[in-house]
């Protein structure tokens, strides 16, 4: 949000500038003393040539507009004077409307990052998509289709990791990629605060969804602490491969540990059974530990080494 503050002001200040120089020049020019006529002459360019040094583009138009104010062999005067007063008034005209769609443009592209994001940055956590931009980024708690039925993160659309933990993910990238080229990791969970923790926990707790949360008042899990994620494989066409399950199912259908009895009793297919094992292979290569439970779940570290060693995103 500074980035585009900046910019919007610097954009402003230009274009200021230029409305400025491309004031009709018999308010700059002065009168030949012999004939009384008035002769152009450009203003001081001290300030201005500051303020466009920057806009080589905007320098070019300026030096044009001062050849074309000089050029010979126009049939009348004063034709030619209305003529030149036009042609700035029209491009000053330009100027204004590229000022302000520029800053429209850059205020679009310019996403405002919300508080818990801003909290995640400041204790040193990553945006994954500053590592690795082909990832995607998906947060299923950011959406009221999850397994709580309610939005979690009312204003985080960014997946931030511990360092070593968003170069894991890069690792494991650079891993599907290089075998089935073409294909991306999906991330839908990475670092959750403790306060939205203690929501998720309070949303389910009394029902039989409470097991799968992990109790505040033990400590949180790791996504608590930076160094878990919740993940699938999109393929080359932009298609979630198909798990057998969708991300947070609640039932033995998610476990890693029986999927060939799965197969065999009909609850997932062969296919879904590799396109799981294709995901754990590149996550852990790059250093994860998948979770029984959940085949979308993979831990870098263990709650005893974070609780020891790691921060806990406590706000």
């Amino acid at each position: 949000m500074r980035v585009c503050l900046d910019l919007t002001v610097r954009i402003f200040m230009r274009s200021l500038g230029m409305i400025l120089y491309m004031q009709p020049r018999e308010r700059c020019g002065h009168r030949d003393r012999g004939k009384g006529t008035k002769v152009s002459k450009r203003p001081p360019v001290g300030l201005l040539d500051g303020i466009f040094r920057p806009f080589p583009s905007l320098s070019l138009v300026m030096y044009l507009d001062t050849l074309l104010a000089r050029r010979p062999g126009t049939a009348s005067k004063s034709a030619y004077k209305n003529s030149s007063v036009k042609f700035r008034h029209t491009l000053r005209f330009k100027c204004i409307i590229f000022a302000i769609l520029s800053t429209f443009t850059i205020l679009a592209a310019e996403k405002p990052q919300g508080r818990l994001a801003v909290k995640m940055a400041e204790m040193g956590l990553v945006n994954i998509h500053d590592i690795s931009p082909e990832i995607i980024v998906d947060l299923m708690y950011a959406r009221d289709d999850n397994f709580t039925g309610q939005a979690m993160y009312r204003d985080l659309r960014q997946a931030y990791l511990r360092p070593e933990a968003a170069k894991a993910v890069e690792r494991a990238q650079a891993e599907l990629s290089r075998s089935h080229p073409g294909y991306r990791l999906k991330i839908h969970d990475a670092s959750r605060p403790m306060s939205v923790q203690r929501t998720m926990y309070n949303t389910v707790r009394g029902t039989s969804k409470a097991r799968y949360v992990s109790n505040p008042r033990n400590g949180g899990g790791l996504h608590n602490y930076g160094m878990a994620v919740d993940i699938s494989i999109v393929d080359d066409k932009g298609v979630e491969l198909p798990m057998g399950t969708k991300v947070d199912h609640l039932g033995i259908e998610a476990n890693i540990d029986r999927e060939k009895t799965l197969v065999k009793n009909g609850k997932i297919t062969e296919h879904e059974r590799k396109n799981r094992l294709l995901l754990r292979r590149v996550m852990t290569m790059a250093g994860f530990k998948p979770l029984r439970s959940e085949w979308w779940h993979f831990n870098l570290c263990t709650r005893a080494y974070a609780r020891t060693h790691l921060p806990l995103i406590d706000f």
